[in-house]
């Protein structure tokens, strides 16, 4: 299990397979999300607006 720092929990299983990709979103005010927006662009970090990554933001 993973603890986020706001106490969201985020658990997860070792598997002897391979992971299906799962889409996960979390609902943020818009000043949490404008901060995180601009983490994610001073770090260059690459994002997607959907889930099947075909559109790079």
């Amino acid at each position: 299990m993973v603890t986020t720092d706001n106490g969201v929990n985020l658990d997860y299983m070792d598997v002897g397979h391979a992971i299906v990709p799962q889409h996960y979103a979390l609902l943020v005010d818009d000043t949490s999300f404008d901060a995180l927006h601009d983490r994610l662009g001073k770090r260059i970090l690459p994002y997607w607006a959907d889930f099947v990554i075909q559109t790079i933001t």
